[in-house]
């Protein structure tokens, strides 16, 4: 489970850049420091590479969820998931040292918030971007042979857009090969 959700970029450490950077945004040289900072502390702090904890994980952030309850919807389960992972992001923060991240605390969490909702929503839908791209049963896989299968299936999840439109730019891996700057 957990190489599925790194392999797809389902990590603690993309999802503070992710919030970092909605709050922040770029300069003029593209730069977003307060990613930046995240990035480079993530090699010194293994715990920033944690999976999210999704699905039957979740009980992880927030013990009242069940896992029976977590694909009806409801959004007492999202404010319990989403205030949770908050908790988990501050303590990283606090043993990382991430002083940037503490001296926006209250601003960056807000953006935190509206990341992990997002993502808590786009759950439903990359199940069922799962069922159909992924799985040999699956609307899209059923209708081409198995020779082009692995192409379709190899994409499928990774393309999904798990970050908001507007923070994925900061959640991504950072290119030296990119003609804009990355973070």
């Amino acid at each position: 489970v957990s190489l599925l959700l790194e392999s797809v970029g389902l990590t603690m450490d993309k999802v503070m850049r992710c919030a970092a950077g909605i709050h922040e945004g770029r300069n003029q040289l593209g730069q977003c420091f307060g990613a930046e900072e995240i990035l480079k502390a993530t090699p010194q702090n293994e715990l920033m590479r944690a999976t999210l904890p999704i699905g039957f994980l979740a009980r992880r952030v927030a013990p009242e969820l069940q896992l029976a309850r977590l694909s009806e919807g409801d959004e007492k389960l999202e404010e319990l998931w989403v205030e949770g992972m908050v908790k988990e992001v501050q303590s990283l923060v606090k043993t990382c040292g991430l002083a940037r991240w503490k001296s926006q605390a209250e601003e960056v969490e807000e953006s935190l918030r509206r990341v992990l909702s997002y993502m808590w929503r786009a759950l439903p839908r990359a199940r069922q971007c799962c069922q159909e791209r992924v799985y040999s049963t699956g609307k899209v896989l059923k209708e081409i042979g198995p020779d082009q299968r692995h192409e379709v299936e190899e994409k499928a999840l990774v393309q999904f857009p798990f970050y908001p439109e507007e923070g994925i730019i900061y959640a991504r891996s950072p290119s030296i090969n990119s003609p804009v700057p990355v973070l």
